[in-house]
């Protein structure tokens, strides 16, 4: 935000103060200033003149030759061709050495022949404003030789202030001037209504403007003022001025002081040509499938159901919250218009101004939130506003009617909260804080005092102050008063006896060095995520996993919602890496996802969320007790990119596939001494982003552990990965692991010296059967005494196997703690074994 120090000085007084102890405060009160541009003066030698004579240029029709008498002995010879110049009329000259705004400097010069030693300068020549059409005409009052700089004061310092996103209150120059005047203990100056007196008497909004509002959800509140009689013109110099200085446009009366009373009260107003309104009725609704609007900058929107429109009786005229349309549109011949200030519902302008790609000076305040109650108050202000400038000009006087349409679904209860002292004192560390500072301070910034009892005080937040939702954000607003450069630098006291690290803290950092033993890079990612991510990935917003916790304040308009799945910013990473020329990444990650309340209601068929509300180990205590809490998962996540081996002189670059990524996951859980995964098919509607026939999910116990395969070549078209070079990926639940690595008893064996047995059988099997199936048979074998492992090393299904069975080939190790195994021993067991396998799996040796 542009910040004219001009313009903040009519409602606090900082005269005495430097532009750099403004800019330290402002940013000392959490409003940064990131630089400043200073505007110098009108130079010294640009002085009141008055126009003797004025007679044609001998050589040119459109050019007359001027004498000015600016009060020194010699009247100075000016050739003008401005249109107005004329005969005892008091003007700006700006004389010879004399440099004007831009750097331009004035010469002695001839145009056409003639000498002119100096210039009149135009309003805009003089950037006091943009009128441009003839030389500045200024008062007689003023004395002849007088300078300009003392008439226009165009000196003025231009503050850059970062807003952030939670002080939309600070968008507006009254809330810049709170804040400021709270800090120096000054007054606020507020605008002055105009007297009541000055309202016509015979006029009244209701009997020419009907508002209805349609859908409560889209907007709580609208007024509507009607004013007759208004003029099309350019406004006063001095709001031009203040307009530019603040980065906005100078057009004409009527839009620019809709544009300064937003600018001064931080409430978006928009003003309507009444004869464009069919049947004076404004309709405040959701678009329609038919609908059709050309806003202001000639663009046609495309509507969506959800947008907010204003109507008439008849068709849309505004997007409501960004911008009016172009047909009811102020225009050079209007006469009568109807002032609206309304409140509308934030979420959703934020999303219709994202769609639309139309982020405009009234959305970005509709996002942050505007003054309720104050809606009243900027129409009227709009009304008095036009009144004075237009007496300033020597207009026509506006009729400003004498009441306001004011339809308000229930103005929202003044929020109370309530501020412990103590708790103040600790959480600054200030120690002499008191009851009494407290309090001079949140009332300075206009938090009435409602109750106090010991060290317990209760205010009553103004209603611009949005931002304010609980004790800890009065306990900020102390802080900013006080000073957060007065909190003591002091190191806490520790004591020398270390806590005992969480055990799950060491199962996760364990984690981590056996990925990245195995190659993996760790990765740290934003968890702020977009609706179109998912999207992308193939899952619709009825999907579990679909993100729908929003950020109230989110750091970017697009990545609002908070992850379910670290996967889709991974694989937006991945397509960034790529496109920086980085191939072949391997990242891990770990981190949370974030589910909301429709968690409670999970179809049957999505068994990876049957244990959902779980306790967390990474929770305290005390937000496991927090009501309607995001479900937070701890999840382990990788991918693996293209290629996935490098190609050289023996090896060629290929693709990483299933089998890859499940030797990692094998290897990763070898580490905490798990054995005996199951590896299922996917259901489809479950994990609609993997690829349906080469992917699995992850089973240890009956508990899902995780996913993981090949992203479904959709999902990588979608992202913009392709289908050549699709990744693969995997997502693990690392509390579910955690859990089962804690139950599980490890044995730690002895240090064996006596060599295992290996034998290879061969076994033909139905084609259904699994190796998780081997596994389970394995897991059943009650007259196991010898044997320790079978690892699988071949499948074949084909020439020489029968129809509808297949040949498994297992290598089986044999070992005993004892001695060293006979071939009795290890025959009769393995016998043994292949017999349980006929039993259990239906198995035939070959």
């Amino acid at each position: 935000m542009l910040l004219s120090r001009n313009w903040l000085e009519n409602y606090v007084n900082v005269e005495d103060l430097s532009d750099d102890q403004i800019a330290g405060t402002l940013t000392d009160l959490g409003l940064e200033v990131e630089g400043k541009e200073s505007v110098p003066p009108l130079h010294e030698k640009i002085v009141v003149g008055k126009i003797t004579s004025a007679k044609p240029h001998p050589n040119a029709d459109t050019l007359q030759i001027c004498d000015v008498d600016i009060g020194s002995d010699e009247k100075l010879s000016i050739v003008c061709g401005a249109p107005n110049a004329r005969k005892d009329i008091y003007v700006c000259v700006a004389q010879i050495g004399s440099i004007l705004p831009g750097n331009f400097k004035i010469k002695p010069t001839k145009i056409r022949g003639e000498k002119s030693q100096g210039m009149l300068c135009s309003e805009k020549e003089l950037e006091v404003s943009s009128e441009h059409e003839g030389i500045a005409e200024i008062s007689s009052d003023f004395e002849l030789g007088k300078k300009i700089s003392e008439i226009f004061k165009t000196e003025d310092s231009i503050f850059e202030i970062s807003i952030t996103p939670n002080r939309g209150d600070c968008l507006g120059y009254l809330g810049i001037a709170r804040d400021l005047a709270a800090k120096l203990k000054r007054e606020v100056n507020l605008p002055k209504p105009c007297d009541p007196s000055y309202h016509a008497a015979d006029l009244t909004t209701a009997d020419n403007v009907n508002i209805e509002i349609q859908d409560q959800e889209a907007s709580q509140r609208f007024v509507a003022l009607y004013i007759q009689n208004v003029s099309i013109v350019p406004s006063p110099s001095w709001i031009q001025k203040r307009l530019e200085a603040s980065g906005m446009r100078p057009i004409n009366l009527i839009v620019d002081v809709t544009n300064y009373v937003m600018l001064e009260m931080n409430h978006p107003i928009h003003a309507y040509d009444e004869r464009h309104v069919t049947g004076n009725k404004i309709i405040v609704r959701r678009a329609r499938a038919n609908d059709q609007l050309t806003t202001l900058d000639g663009n046609e929107i495309k509507l969506n159901e959800s947008d907010i429109l204003i109507c008439d009786s008849e068709k849309p005229i505004g997007l409501a919250g960004i911008m009016g349309g172009e047909n009811s549109e102020v225009r050079d011949d209007t006469k009568n218009i109807i002032v609206e200030v309304a409140e509308f519902d934030p979420g959703q302008i934020r999303k219709t101004s994202k769609r639309v790609s139309l982020h405009t000076e009234a959305s970005h305040r509709f996002e942050r939130g505007c003054d309720y109650s104050a809606i009243p108050k900027v129409a009227r202000r709009v009304g008095d506003l036009i009144l004075e400038c237009s007496k300033e000009l020597g207009l026509n006087i506006p009729k400003i009617s004498k009441d306001l349409v004011d339809v308000n679904f229930g103005t929202p209860s003044p929020k109370i909260i309530a501020l412990k002292v103590d708790r103040a004192k600790k959480l600054l560390g200030l120690v002499s804080l008191t009851k009494e500072t407290c309090i001079e301070h949140l009332e300075a910034l206009k938090f009435r005092l409602v109750d106090q009892k010991e060290d317990r005080l209760l205010f009553e937040i103004p209603s611009w102050r949005n931002d304010i939702v609980s004790s800890i954000d009065l306990i900020e607003e102390i802080g900013r008063l006080v000073g957060f450069d007065k909190i003591p630098y002091k190191l806490p006291k520790m004591n020398i006896r270390p806590n005992d690290e969480n055990p799950y803290i060491n199962f996760t950092e364990t984690a981590k060095l056996a990925l990245a033993s195995s190659g993996l890079t760790e990765v740290i990612l934003y968890p702020f995520v977009s609706g179109k991510q998912y999207n992308n990935m193939l899952i619709s917003r009825a999907h579990p996993y679909y993100p729908s916790v929003e950020l109230i304040n989110p750091l970017s308009e697009e990545f609002n919602l908070l992850q379910t799945s670290q996967l889709a910013p991974m694989l937006t990473s991945t397509l960034n890496n790529r496109n920086k020329g980085a191939r072949g990444s391997r990242m891990f990650q770990v981190g949370r996802g974030y589910l909301d309340s429709r968690c409670h209601d999970i179809p049957d068929k999505f068994q990876s969320l049957r244990q959902i509300h779980r306790p967390s180990h990474h929770l305290t205590k005390k937000a496991k007790s927090e009501k309607n809490r995001p479900t937070e998962r701890h999840f382990l996540s990788i991918v693996l990119d293209y290629p996935f081996t490098s190609s050289n002189w023996n090896v060629e670059e290929r693709s990483p596939h299933f089998f890859d990524m499940k030797n990692i996951c094998e290897k990763f859980f070898k580490t905490f001494g798990l054995v005996g995964f199951q590896y299922l098919p996917v259901n489809e509607d479950e994990f609609p982003f993997v690829h349906p026939k080469k992917s699995a999910t992850i089973w240890k116990n009956d508990v899902f552990i995780g996913v993981l395969g090949e992203l479904h070549p959709e999902g990588s078209m979608n992202i913009g990965l392709g289908i050549q070079q699709i990744p693969v990926i995997c997502e693990i639940e690392i509390e579910s692991l955690y859990d089962i690595t804690s139950k599980q008893s490890h044995e730690i064996s002895e240090q064996c010296s006596f060599p295992p047995a290996l034998r290879d059988i061969a076994l033909l099997v139905p084609e259904h059967v699994t190796h998780a199936d081997f596994e389970a048979a394995l897991s059943s074998f009650k007259r196991r005494k010898f044997l320790t492992k079978m690892s699988l090393f071949d499948v074949y299904q084909g020439q020489n196997v029968k129809s509808g069975y297949k040949s498994m080939a297992y290598s089986l190790a044999l070992r005993s703690s004892k001695q060293t195994l006979k071939d009795a021993q290890i025959e009769k067991e393995t016998g043994a074994f292949i017999n349980h396998l006929r039993e259990t799996l239906g198995a035939e040796q070959r």
